[in-house]
């Protein structure tokens, strides 16, 4: 577990009634163990020239957003710290469907990982728009991809601040571009 996983872990339980908070902890266990088991691997293979898109990259974004926020952590309401730390997840996933859009492709992997029980439609489509917004061109065509990101989106009767966490995914993912992802 990552320190910023650790937090994620502390906020639910802090923040959130005992049975919500474990369900969505484990829940959001279960997403990063398959999509490690089940996508990552498998994006080198549709994309073998791809530069790393797997685990290492997502605890680098992972890392970042801790960096990025600071002490400001500790003020995240649990639902916007679960969503942000779930899109750092995902964010690449649709690499699994080749490069081309697949920032626009992560909710086929969320579906396959996850299932489409009624309750998870909600943060399936918060998912795709926080993280979609990573990467890409916006409707009218240019790269500011956060302008189609509503500022707020409704999950479990909680207005999440859906731009504010995709800004700081971009940014975050924009961070991990180092060495690590270099060719040479």
């Amino acid at each position: 577990k990552r320190s910023v996983e650790q937090k994620l872990h502390e906020c639910l339980t802090q923040k959130l009634p005992g049975s919500e908070a474990e369900v969505l902890w484990a829940e959001y266990v279960c997403m990063r163990e398959a999509l490690k088991n089940q996508i990552f691997g498998e994006i080198k293979v549709a994309e073998p020239s791809l530069t790393k898109h797997d685990a290492s990259h997502v605890a680098n974004v992972l890392d970042n957003i801790e960096k990025l926020l600071g002490d400001e952590i500790e003020k995240i309401p649990a639902l916007d710290f679960y969503i942000l730390c779930v899109c750092a997840l995902f964010h690449d996933a649709g690499n699994i469907s080749g490069r081309a859009r697949h920032n626009q492709k992560i909710s086929k992997v969320y579906e396959a990982i996850k299932g489409m029980a009624a309750f998870s439609r909600p943060e399936q489509a918060i998912v795709q728009r926080v993280a979609g917004a990573h990467t890409g061109r916006a409707r009218g065509g240019s790269q500011d991809t956060l302008k189609d990101v509503p500022s707020q989106m409704s999950l479990r009767g909680h207005k999440v601040q859906a731009q504010q966490l995709a800004a700081v995914l971009r940014f975050a993912d924009e961070l991990a571009e180092g060495p690590q992802r270099t060719s040479w």
